[in-house]
Parts: C-alpha cells; structure tokens; sequence
C-alpha cells in the first residue's frame, strides 16, 4: 500500500523541475535529478485517482488493524490457556507488547505522512509548511523502531548499553 500511495502520488515533471531550482536558489547547491523524502501540494488533482487511491490507502490501513488485533488475541488466548511457566508468560506478554508497539510505529511515521499527502491533494491543501516536519517522521522510521525494543526489552537494552559502554569502562579503568 505505501509503494502504491507513492507511486501515484510522485510529483510530476514540473513540480520537481519548481523544487529543484527552489533548493538551488536557497541553497546554492545542486538539487536536479535527486530523490526527494517528502514533498508538498501546491497544485490540485482533478480527478478521481485520489480517491480511488485513498480508498486503498485506508482499506490497507483497516486491513492491517484488523488482523495485528485478531492475531494479537489469538497470541494472548494461546498464551493465557495453555500451561508455560510465569516466566515464559511473562516473556510472551512482552513479546506481545512489542509486536502492538511495532504495528503502531509504521502508521504513526510512514502511513500518517502519506496520509496527509493524499488527503491535502482531495480538500485542496498547501502542505509547503509542515512538508520538512512529514519528512522527518519518514526519517526518523527505522529509529523509532530500534528504540522501541530497547525502551521495552530490559534484557535487550542492557545487552545493547553493555556493547556501548563496556569498552568506556575499560578505557576509564
């Protein structure tokens, strides 16, 4: 579904060529025949492309819901019913945890700015000022993701913060 939102929804030839001398004029540096993170809406789309696409935006997005809370009950049924130890309980709840803060981190920093991209194309919206801030949140996507194990897996974190600084306790040492 995000390679298709994008793919519709590349800027045209104009629209770039306009972004390209921008940067350069304000940058003084060479922008032409880059790939661009992000973009903006200035111009309009007419016709029905845009709500055919985002008719298949949310039907993915709704899609994905459904099944991370079906399979997540599923998880938790499996887990409460059958007869594991506190400790491998405990280990499946927080699993679960994860994988429920992990469905959350795509929607949040990869389908939340496609979605402002799409819906500013249909109620005809200039995204020129929080185009640089829907870039981030599609930069800082694989961070997310890295810090919610180490926020949420104590053992993981410690191993991780072991690797780090264990070789600055030496030198100090």
């Amino acid at each position: 579904i995000t390679t298709l939102g994008l793919s519709v929804f590349l800027p045209h030839e104009e629209f770039t060529k306009q972004i390209c001398t921008d940067f350069n004029d304000l940058l003084a540096t060479n922008f032409c025949n880059k790939v661009f993170i992000g973009g903006s809406v200035q111009e309009t789309l007419e016709n029905p492309q845009a709500v055919i696409s985002l008719c298949i935006f949310l039907a993915g997005m709704a899609t994905a819901i459904c099944l991370i809370i079906y399979f997540g009950k599923q998880i938790d049924l499996t887990v409460s019913l059958s007869s594991l130890s506190d400790m491998s309980t405990n280990l499946h709840k927080k699993t679960l945890k994860i994988l429920i803060v992990q469905m959350f981190i795509p929607f949040v920093f990869i389908y939340f700015p496609i979605a402002v991209h799409i819906l500013s194309m249909i109620i005809y919206i200039n995204t020129m000022p929080v185009t640089f801030i829907l870039s981030y949140f599609l930069v800082i996507f694989p961070l997310a993701n890295a810090a919610s194990h180490l926020y949420f897996i104590k053992d993981y974190r410690a191993f991780v913060f072991g690797i780090i600084f264990r070789p600055l306790i030496k030198i100090a040492g």
